[in-house]
């Protein structure tokens, strides 16, 4: 049992996101998912204004 708990644990594989693509106006946020990882971005490099955290 012990075995099989660490063989499945050790499978656990990290799922690569994919870029966001740009196009000739700028980015292009296809889905929600899109939207998070822009926002969680933005507040994360210091340019979002303080209020928005």
């Amino acid at each position: 049992m012990a075995e099989e708990k660490k063989a499945s644990a050790s499978l656990q594989v990290k799922a690569e996101k994919s870029p966001v693509p740009v196009g000739n106006r700028g980015i292009v946020l296809q889905s929600f998912e899109d939207l998070q990882r822009f926002a969680e971005s933005v507040q994360k490099s210091g340019i979002a204004p303080k209020g928005m955290s």
